[in-house]
């Protein structure tokens, strides 16, 4: 055993490890199981050999072997001690409460004190300390039997059930090695039927799931032929679910249990989104208000046929959220349009905004809408709640009463894990336009503004007019395309893992294209901000036939 211990590198100080020495025995004869030999269990230590530490580790080592439901237990107990003071009879019952793999061995039957016999003998006979596989009897070899190299311990053995009394009247079956081998063949032979099923069944599982990681690893790629020929493959396949992505067939099986590879469908819903958003919330101040009065209430109390054919949307509630990566949604009662993978519900007033823009009879929303970081889905972001960040520019009376619902921040993206974060167009509260107070609004600008014109006024004041009045345009229009990007991303990469089956590749296929995408992404902002500097930062015009017929009315 010490050059054992050297060999696998065990400190011989130690008394015991939680290391294997296996021993294996072949041969014609020998019989077909494995015996695991388990230190006893002490309730004393030892100085200078075992500590409290030993007791505890030798107790959770042998426990470990018992749980095992394939092993069968022999609880080995001296007969000249007390059985009721064995704790391994104790544990053995805890964990084979219905004692189908429990079979006890009594040992050193030459040491029981005259007149216990009787004890013992009730229990070999099953009339004391039951157990349902019962117990058998063997007398070991002394240490000066050990030593002598001629000694039988089959003869010996044999000899002393035979002849010695009270053990000779005992069933031979139950009594020397030779009887509970023979009875431990049975034992296991019965338990392995019992057991056959469910290791048929793990074995089937395990076969399944190595027949999985083969598949995943796609068909062999020895060759420079074959590797091309893999990647070609991955090339195909990718190409096809992504035009039938982008066309909306969703033909395949993975659109249905991947929605966020229906990208044309959230594409579209987000779109819807946007276009309803900003013209609702798009303007500052809110056209069509004379004297207090609204253009559509006036022509409310001459035609009230006309005015139901002409108004857009009702007035809206209060909105609280919105959805897309940096996007917008409201959170109101939302339309029928299907949600599709990344939600965006529309707010039943957010359709239209009244304006010098739109036909005559639609209403202003009345509601708050913000942009955020992160879209609020399950499968898109996690982590703690973050504070709203406020339009600085509104003042409090413009804001609504009820603070909007603060998300979540992101998870990682697929794959700009550390740039698409802070690609992405930060969060911001937008409010409805303030329906009252345009003309004072425009009046003080006329005023602050006004220089040595004529009987006029400066046509650069209406530069200066429409940028305050589209100062929601760049939130909306970055967190418009911040979701678009978000959706893509995720998008592309549950794309790219379900037609590549090697985990290797893939991971080198994503590494290839991040720092493209990353480019693409950031021309996408790079166009939007151009669009609104051009529309934001110079002087204002419009093809839109409403705003003559609307600028004559008043």
């Amino acid at each position: 055993m010490r050059e054992a211990q050297a060999v696998m590198g065990i400190d011989t100080k130690k008394g015991f490890t939680s290391d294997v020495l296996s021993i294996e025995v072949a041969g014609p004869e020998e019989a077909h199981l494995t015996v695991i030999d388990v230190p006893g269990i002490f309730q004393r230590v030892t100085k200078d050999v075992t500590t409290k530490e030993d007791k505890t580790f030798v107790k959770n080592l042998v426990l470990d072997y018992m749980k095992n439901p394939r092993s069968v237990m022999l609880t080995v107990v001296p007969a000249n001690v007390d059985v009721a003071t064995q704790l391994i009879l104790e544990m053995a019952e805890e964990v084979d409460q219905d004692g189908q793999r429990t079979l006890g061995v009594l040992t050193k039957p030459d040491l029981v004190d005259k007149g216990a016999e009787k004890t013992v003998m009730d229990m070999v006979e099953g009339q004391s300390h039951k157990l349902r596989l019962g117990w058998c009897m063997v007398k070991n070899p002394g240490q000066q039997d050990i030593l002598n190299r001629t000694f039988d311990r089959y003869a010996e053995e044999d000899s002393f059930f035979r002849t010695v009394q009270p053990w000779n009247r005992l069933p031979m079956d139950r009594l020397g090695v030779e009887a509970l081998r023979d009875r431990l063949q049975v034992i296991l032979a019965a338990h392995i039927r019992r057991e056959f099923p469910k290791v048929k069944h793990e074995v089937n599982a395990k076969l399944e799931e190595v027949k999985k990681i083969l598949k995943s690893m796609g068909p062999k790629r020895d060759t420079p032929g074959d590797q091309f020929k893999f990647l070609i493959d991955i090339a195909t396949h990718y190409q096809t679910l992504a035009a039938q992505a982008l066309d909306a067939r969703y033909i395949d099986d993975c659109f249905s249990e991947f929605p966020v590879l229906k990208i044309a469908t959230q594409a579209v819903n987000r779109e819807e989104v946007f276009s309803q958003d900003f013209a609702a919330y798009g303007h500052t101040y809110a056209f069509g208000v004379r004297g207090g009065v609204t253009v559509e209430e006036k022509e409310d109390s001459e035609s009230e046929s006309e005015e139901e054919e002409a108004v857009c949307a009702p007035q809206a509630k209060p909105m609280t959220t919105v959805a897309g990566s940096a996007g917008l949604a409201a959170s109101t009662a939302p339309t029928s349009t299907p949600q599709i993978g990344f939600n965006f519900p529309v707010a039943s007033g957010s359709k239209k905004a009244a304006s010098l823009f739109d036909a005559p009879g639609s209403k202003a929303p009345s509601a708050a809408v913000s942009t955020q970081e992160a879209s609020p889905h399950p499968f898109i972001f996690k982590g703690q709640n973050y504070t709203d960040i406020v339009n600085p520019k509104s003042k409090p009376a413009d804001k609504p009463t009820s603070k909007p619902k603060a998300f979540c921040k992101p998870s990682k993206c697929p794959f700009s894990t550390t740039h698409l974060p802070d690609l992405l167009h930060k969060r911001a509260n937008l409010f409805p336009p303030k329906g009252n107070s345009i003309l004072n609004w425009l009046s003080t600008e006329y005023l602050e503004s006004r220089g040595f014109e004529l009987g006029n006024f400066s046509p650069l004041l209406l530069a200066t007019t429409m940028k305050t009045q589209s100062e929601n345009w760049d939130s909306l229009a970055l967190g418009y395309i911040s979701d678009i990007v978000y959706m893509t991303d995720c998008f592309l990469d549950k794309l790219l893992d379900l037609v590549c089956p090697d985990g290797r590749t893939l991971d080198r296929l994503k590494e290839l294209l991040a720092d493209d995408l990353l480019a693409r992404y950031k021309k996408a902002f790079e166009q939007v901000r151009f669009i609104l500097e051009v529309e934001r930062n110079n002087m204002p015009g419009t093809a839109n036939h409403y705003f003559n017929d609307n600028l004559e009315k008043w």
